[in-house]
């Protein structure tokens, strides 16, 4: 609340200030207050490094088929949280086509609404044919979504049944199947305080009954070397070449346990239960002072207590595991 009013305070001093504008989007959504949120969230596209795009924008009117690009402009986890727009989007008429980042193609084909998917590294610079185009994180504005109009059916993403049932055969068996990711991409602005140690995590290694497999892409996977031989979880790193392959992976676990970056998102966005770690100031997406998400009903929050408290939330996560796990 305090900052929200100093975000309006510094408006009422520039009535233009493009951060201000932002930031206090950020806040109200964080509130849950997501019609005004997502007015204010549109100002990031009055800054510098946002992607201008030809042509006339969608305002959300009904279309009469017409070619309707919707394109990516932030993380992955980003894009996995807000492919579920594109259905109400072709509710409106549009033909959509939606223009991912590279690698993302193959988990996005069968998402419901989609038209044609075009990868970025796929379509090399070429223009693709549209006769409109949106933002993808622009979509919830347009529709004019509340937090009690989120579209809430999951899964809406789908992995390929062949890869899953070859992880199926290739994990153990007994006891409750358990993937795990402690940290994000590093060059993410908030990296320092939503990724942890995986020596942070070392109660929920001890827990009885529960067989870890690593997620972890990335430098942070070499902290594995750092566990006990008998605490250390397998490192399915290695063989999740894409996000194709780490969707059918989470489809043959049994939970996902894991801090807020991309897999937080891919495994809500597949309808699999879900373990998210937050820090005390989370994203604005994790809401406040609730232990579930309305984007994901299978997810459960754990959230920081105090800043940078990872013990507190590895112990509360290590409680929970030993009531759900089979010993």
């Amino acid at each position: 609340l305090g900052a929200l009013r100093q975000f309006e305070e510094a408006l009422r001093h520039d009535p233009d200030h493009v951060d201000a504008h932002f930031n206090r989007g950020l806040a109200l959504l964080l509130r849950g207050e997501y019609r005004p949120g997502w007015q204010e969230y549109e100002w990031r596209l009055r800054r510098p490094h946002a992607r201008q795009v030809p042509g006339a924008r969608w305002d959300g009117r009904r279309l009469q088929g017409q070619r309707l690009l919707v394109y990516a402009e932030q993380g992955y986890g980003d894009t996995f949280q807000f492919v579920r727009f594109l259905g109400p989007a072709a509710d409106r008429g549009a033909r959509v086509i939606l223009e991912c980042q590279a690698g993302l193609g193959p988990v996005l084909q069968g998402c419901p609404g989609v038209d044609r998917v075009v990868d970025w590294e796929e379509a090399g610079g070429e223009r693709v044919p549209y006769d409109l185009h949106v933002p993808l994180m622009s979509l919830p504005s347009v529709l004019g979504i509340t937090l009690a109009e989120l579209p809430g059916t999951c899964p809406y993403l789908h992995a390929d049944p062949a890869r899953v049932a070859a992880w199926q055969g290739r994990l153990e068996g007994g006891g409750l199947r358990a993937g795990l990711v402690w940290a994000g991409r590093p060059t993410h602005q908030n990296d320092r305080r939503r990724s942890c140690r995986l020596r942070d995590l070392l109660p929920l290694l001890e827990c009885p009954g529960v067989h870890w497999y690593s997620l972890q892409k990335g430098a942070a996977s070499a902290q594995l070397d750092g566990v006990p031989e008998g605490l250390r979880p397998r490192d399915l790193g290695p063989e999740l070449a894409d996000f194709a392959e780490t969707a059918a992976a989470i489809m043959a676990l049994d939970l996902v346990v894991t801090v807020d970056t991309a897999v937080a998102h891919l495994a809500g966005a597949l309808g699999r239960p879900v373990w998210v770690l937050l820090p005390f100031a989370p994203d604005w997406r994790w809401l406040q002072e609730r232990s579930d998400s309305p984007w994901y009903p299978t997810a459960r929050l754990f959230r920081q207590p105090r800043a940078g408290d990872w013990r507190s939330v590895a112990l509360a996560v290590a409680a929970a595991l030993r009531r759900r796990a089979v010993p």
